[in-house]
């Protein structure tokens, strides 16, 4: 049985396809977020299709990662909490 082969995308087209600006999507490639999606051929970063979601998500909560990010977080869902 044959595989299908992957087709990988430059950091460029993944910025384009996620909506995530391109700044971002090497600092997350560089912080080792997506793993094994990240390929390295000729000094270009290539991103497998499976490491879309994995962008977007680190993305996306990328504020709630971060100390005061996740302070604020927590502080939400404790008032939610507290409010029941």
């Amino acid at each position: 049985m044959a595989t299908k082969p992957t087709t990988l995308m430059t950091a460029n087209e993944a910025a384009s396809v996620t909506g995530v600006p391109l700044r971002q999507v090497h600092r997350i490639i560089d912080a080792g977020l997506l793993g094994a999606a990240v390929k390295r051929r000729n000094n270009a970063r290539l991103l497998a299709p499976r490491g879309l979601v994995g962008l977007r998500l680190a993305h996306d909560t990328a504020d709630a990662l971060t100390l005061q990010g996740g302070e604020q977080s927590w502080q939400r869902r404790s008032d939610r909490h507290d409010s029941r």
